[in-house]
């Protein structure tokens, strides 16, 4: 299962608002001859020195591909281009759940357990393996 779809943002109807966002990095990546992930982990990289993307994968070839994000040098103009035309976009869909953004955190699914394991307080100290 994907946990992305138990976040708003990444039901079907947001995903469907969204895709202009999607396609406007897409499109500047092209450009760029560059995926769209290095892209926006390059756009991340360039904001702030203190943002630092940690993008998630299981597959290999993904985390070479996001390794390559380094090696995509954004022009000031670059970024300007970026956030100017990507501001004019509205994300719908909240970034997390109801129950993250009003802080429950009395369940929550924690990759260091077995897949589906739920815990009443993440932030208990995990049993010994």
């Amino acid at each position: 299962m994907d946990f992305r779809n138990t976040f708003p943002r990444f039901n079907r109807e947001n995903r469907r608002s969204n895709q202009a966002l999607v396609d406007l990095l897409s499109k500047f990546a092209q450009q760029r001859k560059t995926t769209p992930a290095q892209l926006v982990l390059a756009w991340l990289l360039a904001k702030k020195p203190w943002i630092v993307p940690i993008p998630g994968t299981t597959k290999l070839h993904r985390l070479e591909e996001n390794l390559g994000a380094a090696n995509v040098d954004l022009t000031a103009e670059d970024l300007h281009t970026i956030e100017s035309a990507s501001s004019t976009i509205k994300v719908a869909g909240a970034r997390y759940p109801q129950w993250v953004e009003q802080g429950d955190r009395t369940v929550a699914v924690t990759p260091l357990y077995p897949t589906g394991v739920l815990r009443q307080n993440p932030l208990e100290a995990l049993p010994p393996c």
